[in-house]
């Protein structure tokens, strides 16, 4: 094979595993199964290293790819730049760390909308504070005990509510959710969405 045809094909294997990130938060979809060319020319291009297997995924993963395509396709030059960077963090991760991201996106996409939103104002303003504060905020984090972070949580909880074990759930997570964004594991969750994909 020549190199031109293989730095091609690592190419579109590259923006393959990109669309099954962007995928991901699109779970629980449910559609009717499609063959390969009921997509548009634009998502069979993209999907191309999928083409062989199409026929053999369930209509939820074939309705997570399609999308997670569309997606791509209307991303600006500088969103998929971004998502570029975004898949070769989350390739580097170890198993275990991809594991505790998509365990904190489950429980994430449980909350409420209002608990959602809060969690994302925490990121947004934990996002704003100088990178010497974030990195110091993270050492701290990584060095507090289980007990603490759990305990950390529920003492940032709003009164007017998190009474429920769900919702104490929740404010656990408001303390773990921090840990993981500045953590720098740069999750779905806050990829939400982050960041995210699959092996």
């Amino acid at each position: 094979m020549s190199g031109k045809k293989k730095n091609s094909m690592s190419r579109a294997l590259f923006l393959c595993g990109i669309v099954a990130v962007l995928a991901l938060p699109m779970t629980g979809v449910s559609a009717a199964a499609m063959d390969f060319s009921d997509l548009s020319p634009q998502q069979q291009k993209i999907l191309a290293g999928h083409a062989g297997d199409w026929g053999l995924y369930s209509q939820t993963k074939q309705q997570r790819l399609a999308r997670g395509a569309e997606r791509w396709l209307a991303m600006t030059p500088e969103q998929r730049h971004q998502a570029r960077q975004r898949f070769e963090r989350w390739e580097q991760l170890s198993p275990g760390q991809k594991a505790t991201i998509r365990q904190r996106f489950e429980h994430f996409q449980q909350l409420s909308p209002e608990q959602k939103q809060r969690l994302r104002g925490a990121r947004a303003r934990f996002l704003e504070l100088p990178v010497e504060t974030r990195q110091r905020l993270r050492d701290t984090w990584r060095n507090l005990q289980p007990a603490d972070k759990e305990n950390l949580g529920r003492r940032f909880q709003p009164s007017q509510n998190m009474k429920s074990p769900e919702q104490n759930a929740a404010g656990s997570l408001g303390g773990g959710a921090g840990g993981s964004e500045s953590g720098g594991s740069g999750g779905a969750g806050g990829s939400g969405n982050g960041g995210h994909g699959r092996n």
